[in-house]
């Protein structure tokens, strides 16, 4: 399938006639042929799949007296009158079952499209074409055909973050976690990342997972809760080179502080909800920081910004505040509130500055939720959701 074998190895053919077949017939040591040993008016073989994407045709040559001679006739197939079986049955000519395009609404589908349209974001498709993701992928060591009506992306999870987090739901994505090897995540600097590394016929692009693992900041770094690596591109998910990193102990770290420093003003606006400051809450605050900061993180490489729509919409206009934006000397901290793409802490340092805003992350100490969704409003960040490599994200 695409992402397996992991490793090399010598070329075979996809479609083998098995030795399941039984005894009377003599088969070839490649597997494409047999014959049988005595005349039979019929004969049944049993064919083995190599390949989830396995493909061939299947012929039959009967020879027979005719006239005192004997000649070599080629079986016809009943209904279309050619000289072979397709396998799988596939009338189109596209390499795939035409019970899988049928099963998925895309019958007579070109077998590079890639016009998956769920969710929406800026482009359709996720890098995969139908071919590829007709034939398949291994997923924690099982085979999945993916839907090709659905983006799929592919991810590297080995502390859990991105799926305790429910990364999948939040984006609507169809979220695959992934082995170390089936996601080319070992180390190795050779195609890393890609998971359709097993490509050939109908391949559009080196389709990348993302990397999500825990990370750990030199010294200490307030609030600097979450990083994903890169350039100056902002996904799609070859941009994230290579980790998505959240720093969960320093997040634990500021989390602990602000509660310390506001113990009676959240202690008392906690009672107020009928909820106690206890180790338990406390646990519970650092989990959805967590999770807020691994899915913030996760969607840059995806290609989703921070709320800077709504931003320059609360600043006044120029050259000097745009560049206070970009240097992240103003926080993005506006938009919608339940977005994880808004801060949730606000350092308005630029002197042209008018406004404070609110510390949310204290508010959000006090009982607010904490931010668990992407917003489809001024911002959009839904909207901006890059998926396939093959696309070109926000350059910044």
């Amino acid at each position: 399938c695409m992402n397996h074998p992991f490793r090399d190895q010598e070329e075979a053919p996809d479609l083998i006639i098995s030795e399941m077949s039984g005894s009377g017939l003599k088969i070839a040591e490649d597997g494409q042929t047999a014959v049988t040993f005595d005349d039979v008016n019929e004969r049944e073989i049993v064919l083995q799949a190599r390949d989830f994407g396995a493909r061939g045709k299947l012929s039959a040559t009967a020879t027979v007296q005719a006239g005192g001679k004997e000649m070599e006739v080629r079986a016809v197939l009943k209904g279309t009158g050619e000289r072979w079986v397709t396998l799988p049955k596939d009338e189109n000519g596209n390499g795939i079952a035409d019970c899988w395009e049928k099963a998925h609404d895309i019958w007579h589908c070109i077998a590079d499209s890639d016009d998956d349209g769920e969710p929406e974001g800026k482009y359709p498709g996720d890098g995969l074409s139908a071919y590829e993701e007709y034939r398949g992928f291994f997923v924690k060591g099982k085979h999945v055909r993916l839907d090709p009506n659905k983006k799929d992306l592919f991810v590297y999870d080995p502390d859990g973050l991105a799926e305790k987090a429910r990364f999948g739901p939040v984006t609507a994505l169809e979220v695959h976690y992934i082995d170390p090897e089936e996601g080319r995540c070992t180390g190795t600097k050779d195609r890393a990342r890609v998971v359709n590394f097993r490509s050939g016929f109908s391949h559009l692009v080196d389709q990348h997972c993302l990397w999500i693992k825990k990370g750990a900041l030199k010294e200490p770094d307030p609030f600097n809760w979450g990083l994903c690596e890169g350039g100056e591109e902002i996904g799609p998910p070859r941009t994230a080179d290579r980790y998505v990193l959240v720093y969960v102990d320093q997040i634990r770290e500021d989390l602990a502080r602000t509660v310390e420093e506001n113990r009676n003003d959240i202690a008392d606006a906690l009672r107020e909800r009928g909820l106690r400051s206890d180790a338990a809450w406390f646990e519970g605050q650092v989990d959805a920081a967590v999770a807020m900061t691994t899915i913030h993180e996760a969607c840059h490489g995806l290609g989703i910004t921070h709320h800077y729509k709504s931003l320059r919409e609360t600043l006044p206009k120029g050259a000097d505040v745009e560049k206070a934006i970009m240097a992240l000397d103003i926080s993005p901290s506006t938009g919608q509130m339940n977005c994880v793409m808004r801060y949730t802490r606000d350092w308005g340092k630029h002197p042209r500055l008018t406004f404070k805003a609110e510390n949310d992350t204290l508010d959000i100490l006090r009982g607010r939720p904490w931010p668990n969704t992407l917003c489809d409003t001024m911002d959009d960040c839904r909207g901006q959701m890059i998926v396939s490599d093959r696309e070109t994200g926000q350059i910044f």
